[in-house]
């Protein structure tokens, strides 16, 4: 009797409707509102608490750290690597065997009866099917099953061994990537530290300035309306301050978003309060020449090194597409189980081999063979079309900070000539030589000079990141994200700067110490004497007060000429009795008080580094040679001897600058004379020249002490090396002083340096450079230490040097 199950047909059917209905119904879902409020906030939130937690007070260095950990763009890069990674790992589970487990439950409404008939043979036809035929049954109605199988084809197994290694290659590919977005963001950063620096210096004093053009603005209407003055120049006038009205706008539009610019950059809210430190250190030129730099390039930009894992992809390829035209070997072991009553035995194991080949592969293998040659040659092409263009890179970028710092020195130069305008200008008006417009005029010239000299200097630092990155210098660590704030900010800047020059610049003598006196010459004398001129009967209506300080005060390396700034130390000018000459090195003039002094400033720069000191300079006027009101000065007696003094100290400052034992040829001043007669410049130049050049002698720039080698360095090296020292049990650091390639000239330098300064120097090759340089360490010094061995080493001559861990 057959029974059957109604509410199975019934379940199935009513589940095929629920499916059939759910598919047909899917339309278009737009995001709730709700639900995007919440996203939005959630992401507000996240990237508010990220930027509340950084550092507030930000130096170049930590802005470079802070990007690097905290760019969200520079964040999909790294994610990008993670993600290949895990590609890796995936990858290597194709070349494992297939295990394949299964389960199954099977029930039927009715039982599977079956019968058969009999066929003589293959020709003819099964017998008919009887009237009463007899059925049998050999499955049960519910049954369950299981299996597990074991597969393994070798033709799998080394294909999928190639695509793991390109896996591999392009995960390394992705690290390049992420490197090369580093080198362009940190370039970005440069650039954006140094305009927000300016910036936050340049719009306090906009401001003010526009306040007062404003003012002034609505002054010059009323008297247009009042007609206190021509209409015509009520007008001009009006129309002059408009126009630095312009200025000051454009200067304000150029400087008002460089904070929000460099926020974006390091991660940071746009609202986000912080203050920019600025850097002791910035960037300086790399310390290797042009062939060198080409060197470093090819070996290390992240784009060759792309193109390289690139080619051994493709040469993967070649080996894949091969290895996919021969035949198929598979492996299989299974095991099964089934619950069906009627079966003898109910597991079994099963094994076996499958042989496969597709014989029109043969065909195909000279094509294919082709076609990987050619892909790889063009690998090959992109290759050297891309080493070219990293070589002219190279060179731009040279070329390109040359230009920048020449525009950085003419800018330096232009704001030093419209700062001393601007001081004249603003002297002159307080006796009512120039009115307000003609200040104020001048003062936003000299805003738009500093802000020409702040942006050529912030494109001379971003040059010079581009040179960075023409080189492929790798600057960072592999664990970012392991190191605090400080510690990438700290080790950043040792990095950039362990392969740049090292400008130096320091006083060799304060010029307290020079006898900051002004002391009474003669006004109309070129040479100033020991003499007291009152005692030779001079009144002070002839005399100027002078001090000379020595021209190799200021010691400074680097390009560029040396130039002067001298203010008083409040930062105010000079009062206007005082001039300072920098070819003479010298202070003049005629004070108005008979006993004074003054606190003075004076800065020495060149393109690349700078220096100040700041001195005292006093007087004291000799009144006891000046005759009373009524004394005539028609009766006046000079001193014979003391002029006669006066005259042979003059014949001696002559002599002694004219070589020894020898006199100027009296045809050559025959000469001189004859050229000062006619009156030709060109014929007394080349006559003085000439006179000099047989005369004269050129003094050597003397060399610094010892002493003041070290104090120097201490000024500027003490908070280094605390830093670098402090990672160290010992509190010691070695000093790195060169690298060479060959072993044997290490060696032969380090024996050298070691016997001349008496200390240990080391020499240790590279462990991760290609080719392999054998470093010279000085050391390890004890940092209380590592100042004197500097100054040791700079006594040899060595001035080049980065202090390190080994």
């Amino acid at each position: 009797m057959e029974h059957s199950r109604p509410w199975a047909i019934t379940l199935i059917l009513f589940l095929s409707f629920i499916i059939f209905t759910s598919c047909s119904s899917r339309a278009p879902e737009p995001m709730l509102e709700e639900d995007v409020r919440a996203e939005v906030k959630q992401d507000f939130e996240l990237l508010q608490e990220t930027s509340s937690s950084m550092v507030k007070e930000i130096d170049l260095y930590m802005a470079i750290a802070l990007a690097i950990q905290n760019n969200r763009e520079l964040r999909v890069n790294i994610m990008q690597s993670a993600l290949e990674q895990g590609q890796i790992d995936i990858t290597k589970f194709d070349m494992m065997p297939k295990l394949a487990v299964n389960a199954g439950y099977k029930s039927l409404d009715k039982d599977p009866a079956s019968t058969s008939v009999s066929m003589e043979n293959n020709n003819s036809n099964p017998a008919a099917l009887g009237d009463s035929p007899a059925y049998s049954v050999s499955q049960e109605k519910t049954t369950t099953t299981a299996d597990a199988g074991f597969t393994w084809n070798a033709l799998d197994f080394g294909l999928s061994y190639v695509r793991a290694g390109q896996q591999a290659d392009r995960f390394l590919i992705a690290k390049e990537l992420e490197r090369k977005a580093i080198h362009n963001l940190t370039r970005e950063v440069i650039y954006a530290y140094w305009k927000t620096l300016s910036a936050d210096k340049l719009l306090e004093q906009i401001n003010p300035l526009m306040d007062r053009v404003n003012a002034a603005l609505d002054d010059y209407e009323h008297i247009e309306e009042l007609l206190i003055s021509s209409p015509m120049d009520a007008l001009l006038y009006q129309k002059e301050l408009l126009d630095v009205a312009q200025i000051l706008l454009t200067q304000r539009r150029a400087l008002m978003d460089a904070r929000i610019e460099l926020a974006s950059l390091i991660g940071m809210m746009p609202d986000e309060e912080y203050v920019l430190v600025a850097t002791s250190q910035p960037l300086t030129e790399l310390d290797l020449d042009i062939k060198s730099q080409e060197e470093a390039a090819l070996f290390s930009r992240p784009e060759l090194m792309e193109t390289r894992y690139q080619k051994r992809i493709s040469a993967e390829e070649a080996k894949a597409s091969m290895l996919a035209l021969f035949p198929s070997l598979q492996f299989n072991a299974t095991w099964t189980y089934d619950s069906n009553k009627y079966l003898l035995n109910k597991s079994n194991m099963e094994y076996g081999a499958l042989f496969g080949v597709n014989l029109f592969n043969i065909f195909q293998a000279s094509n294919i063979k082709e076609v990987n040659e050619v892909n790889e040659q063009m690998v090959d092409e992109q290759r050297l079309a891309l080493t070219m263009t990293v070589l002219s890179q190279v060179h731009i970028a040279n070329v390109n900070y040359a230009q920048s710092l020449r525009e950085y020195s003419n800018a330096k130069h232009y704001l030093n000539v419209a700062q001393r305008i601007n001081d004249l200008i603003a002297n002159a008006q307080k006796i009512s030589r120039f009115g307000e417009l003609e200040v104020i005029r001048e003062e936003a010239s000299l805003l738009v000079a500093q802000l020409r000299n702040d942006i050529a200097f912030a494109e001379m630092q971003y040059s010079l990141g581009a040179m960075y990155s023409s080189v492929g210098m790798n600057f960072t660590p592999d664990n970012i994200g392991e190191m605090s704030n400080v510690e990438l900010a700290s080790l950043l800047e040792n990095n950039l700067n362990r392969w740049t020059k090292k400008y130096t610049a320091y006083v060799t003598k304060p010029i307290n110490k020079q006898n900051p006196v002004l002391s009474q010459t003669i006004a109309l004398a070129e040479n100033s004497l020991d003499l007291d001129p009152l005692e030779v009967g001079l009144t002070s209506d002839l005399l100027d007060f002078k001090f000379e300080f020595n021209k190799d005060t200021f010691y400074l390396t680097g390009s560029g000429k040396v130039r002067y700034d001298v203010s008083l130390s409040n930062g105010e000018p000079l009062p206007n009795w005082l001039t300072f000459l920098p070819s003479e090195y010298s202070f003049n003039g005629r004070p108005s008080e008979d006993v004074g002094s003054l606190e003075i400033t004076i800065e020495a720069s060149n393109d690349v580094a700078s220096l100040s000191d700041t001195f005292t300079l006093v007087w004291e006027k000799n009144t006891s040679g000046r005759k009373s009101e009524g004394e005539s000065r028609d009766n006046f007696i000079i001193n014979q001897e003391l002029l006669d003094e006066l005259n042979k100290t003059l014949e001696d400052q002559i002599l002694n600058v004219k070589r020894p034992l020898q006199e100027i040829n009296e045809l050559q001043l025959d000469n001189l004379v004859a050229a000062l007669k006619d009156n030709e410049a060109e014929k007394i130049d080349n006559t003085i020249e000439e006179i000099a050049d047989s005369s004269f002698i050129v003094k050597p720039k003397p060399k610094p002490s010892k002493k003041i080698v070290i104090a120097a360095l201490e000024d500027s090296l003490s908070d280094k090396i605390s830093s670098l020292t402090s990672y160290s049990s010992s509190q010691s650091a070695y000093i790195q002083i060169g690298a060479f390639r060959k072993e044997n000239v290490s060696v032969s330098i380090a024996d050298d340096i070691s016997n001349q300064i008496g200390t240990t120097v080391e020499v240790v090759p590279t462990l991760v450079s290609e080719p392999v340089m054998y470093r010279i360490l000085v050391g390890p010094e004890h940092k209380d230490d590592i100042i004197n061995t500097i100054a040791d080493l700079m006594e040899l001559g060595i001035s080049d040097y980065f202090l390190t861990h080994g």
